[in-house]
């Protein structure tokens, strides 16, 4: 069983056993009161699960509810994280710690700023970090001065700090309520006083990322979307992974398992994903065989992943087309077939037929071997309506044109331009981009190269336009 709070990142519970339990801790509607939660855990605990608590912040809960746990009887282990107050500032490119900001820190919560010691905090500390509301901010900050601190020290706030709608400002201390009225910002923060803040200048590093502040959505299956998301995140964008698509195994393995068991009649063997090199391969260790079986044929693959994935196997395909598409292969494959060569196509079931069809053409026999089906997914899906409703998401990644009709389905039709206005539609490559267009919507981001890395690439370099 993993117990999180309401605010912890989604990308940690994708790391989660499907088979595990989840009580998400929060005082909305679904969640568990944080006051419940040392009870729960105790009950669960006794009961025999193994237990995984996740908690943001500094942990303030801590010690209630690993009493709890304890005096039930069983052991507790703490990987204490970085205090929240010093990961902030390191978001915004302020290091807490720096030889010409001071030798001393401080981190305070000012929930209820009569209990603190103003006069000691306003000149002995070198540098403060101060968790504040957005109506204390200016009871706290004039106690500051009223305790010795100069009206023109650094200083800094930092809005949801380490989060892709992240915001700093900084100035004067005298200044700051001012500079955050003007922004519009109210909501909780932390406030930082002292000469670190000048590092901010040359240390920021957050929101110079090219997707900082964007929300992309992640259609690809789960299994795959990993990379993909990587990629996005490390351009600064919040990536909210939605599978549209799952795979399956294909209707019937017979077709596969008997061009496995003769392989050594094949002259070419084409594959035209990633997927289906992966399970090509599950089958062939099944039939107890490896790739030495595939010594005598010529291999080809549709594009780079499919190739790499082809190399990570242990095997080097001769054709891989400059252009990721079903027509580019058969271009590319059309000077190394002759009538009566014989032909693996090792596929999804529903792929498109324009391979086979033009290899027929030249009298070539093909053998279609399906390695797996997509199959609709539509878990999550309200979670992501909801996004849109609410216009918080800045684009909609495809990467293949099934992933576009899965997508498409979790839509009412009369519904699907509503939704995506103004919303930024990317597509891996032509034939994805197509598919889009059979629904009248029009793809802004096409990469040159069709792979998830050029695709990443091309969607920072379209929020990077001036227009």
């Amino acid at each position: 069983m993993v117990v999180f709070d309401a605010g912890v990142a989604p990308a940690l519970l994708e790391s989660v056993a499907d088979s595990a339990q989840r009580i998400r801790v929060g005082d909305d509607v679904g969640g568990v009161p944080r006051a419940a939660v040392p009870s729960v855990l105790a009950a669960r605990a006794t009961a025999g699960l193994r237990l995984a608590r996740l908690v943001v912040g500094d942990a303030t809960d801590f010690g209630e509810e690993a009493a709890a746990v304890v005096a039930a009887g069983v052991a507790v282990d703490v990987v204490p994280g970085v205090s929240g107050a010093v990961a902030g500032a390191t978001y915004a490119g302020i290091p807490v710690a720096h030889a010409d900001g001071g030798a001393s820190a401080v981190v305070l919560d000012a929930a209820d700023p009569s209990r603190l010691d103003w006069g000691h905090l306003g000149g002995a500390t070198d540098v403060l970090l101060i968790r504040v509301s957005g109506p204390a901010l200016s009871a706290v900050i004039a106690e500051l001065l009223r305790g010795g601190r100069r009206p023109e020290s650094d200083a800094a706030l930092i809005y949801e700090a380490g989060t892709f709608r992240q915001r700093t400002l900084t100035g004067r201390l005298d200044g700051l309520v001012a500079e955050a009225a003007r922004a519009g910002l109210s909501q909780p923060a932390l406030l930082i006083v002292g000469e670190v803040v000048r590092l901010r200048s040359r240390l920021a590093w957050l929101e110079r990322r090219p997707l900082f502040g964007r929300r992309v959505l992640v259609t690809r299956p789960r299994a795959q979307a990993a990379r993909f998301s990587t990629l996005l995140e490390a351009l600064g964008a919040d990536v909210v992974a939605l599978p549209t698509i799952r795979l399956d195994a294909p209707d019937d393995w017979r077709p596969l398992d008997d061009a496995i068991a003769q392989l050594g009649t094949f002259h070419w063997v084409i594959f035209t994903s990633a997927n289906g090199v992966a399970t090509f391969r599950d089958r062939l260790a099944l039939a107890g065989r490896d790739v030495r079986a595939l010594a005598g044929a010529r291999l080809a693959a549709i594009g780079p992943e499919t190739a790499e994935a082809l190399r990570r196997t242990g095997l080097r395909p001769e054709v891989v087309p400059p252009e990721y598409r079903a027509e580019a292969l058969f271009e590319a494959l059309r000077p190394h077939v002759e009538a009566g060569s014989e032909v693996l196509l090792v596929r999804a079931a529903e792929a498109r037929d324009v391979l086979p069809r033009e290899l027929q053409a030249l009298g070539v026999r093909v053998t279609i071997a399906p390695a797996y089906r997509t199959i609709t997914a539509k878990e999550g899906a309200d979670h992501m309506l909801g996004l849109l409703e609410a216009r918080r998401i800045d684009v909609v990644t495809f990467t293949s044109s099934s992933t576009v009709r899965g997508f498409m389905t979790l839509l009412a039709p009369e519904e699907v331009r509503r939704l995506l206005a103004g919303v930024v539609l990317a597509a891996i490559g032509p034939i994805t981009a197509a598919t889009v267009a059979e629904y009248g919507l029009e793809v802004a981001v096409i990469p040159r190269e069709y792979t998830v890395a050029a695709l990443a690439e091309a969607i920072a370099a379209h929020f990077a336009r001036p227009d």
